[in-house]
């Protein structure tokens, strides 16, 4: 009940950011301040997963460290934490993360995150070159959709997605990139 509570908290941070912002940073710094007083990793994730959702940029510097964190579900929470923040440097975040992170599922936080943020051309013109080098067909997918949808924005995507439609190994992305060629 907690942790659910401490997402919604998040959630209501967000909301009220814009017609209320000293409330809101009232609710981002009591998750900072809980999040750095914790020593329990689960209690850890869903602080930072409320955090996610607050998307408050006061919050990222508290974040920042789980971002190296040894545990993997820990690194996941704060790449996703950074999702909503309205800030070039956490899409710069998740970027660094996607082309070193070693792990797939935190990758794919990354990438999925990057999914619902407003479209950059560096941001696009990099996913261009990962998508290349990336071996997790999930990645590959939501990178692929990421750049159809900024396809207007920068050069040679959807001649990189036909290409893909024809040659690519992975059978479930060669299918994606055709329906999206038909779109």
């Amino acid at each position: 009940v907690r942790s659910a509570a401490q997402l919604n908290l998040g959630r209501i941070a967000r909301s009220i950011a814009k017609h209320d912002p000293d409330r809101s940073d009232e609710i981002g710094r009591r998750l900072t301040t809980r999040l750095r007083a914790s020593s329990v990793d689960e209690e850890r994730i869903y602080l930072l997963l409320a955090l996610g959702n607050a998307g408050l940029p006061s919050t990222l510097d508290a974040i920042k460290p789980f971002l190296n964190h040894p545990v993997e579900p820990m690194r996941r929470a704060a790449v996703g934490a950074v999702r909503w923040m309205p800030i070039t440097s956490a899409e710069d975040i998740l970027l660094a993360v996607m082309a070193r992170e070693a792990e797939p599922s935190v990758r794919l936080e990354a990438a999925e995150s990057l999914e619902i943020r407003p479209l950059r051309a560096e941001t696009l013109e990099l996913q261009k070159v990962l998508i290349e080098k990336e071996g997790t067909s999930s990645i590959r997918l939501s990178m692929m959709k990421n750049l159809w949808r900024g396809r207007a924005r920068i050069e040679g995507v959807s001649d990189l997605v036909k290409r893909l439609s024809r040659q690519d190994k992975d059978e479930e992305l060669r299918a994606a990139a055709k329906k999206l060629l038909t779109e």
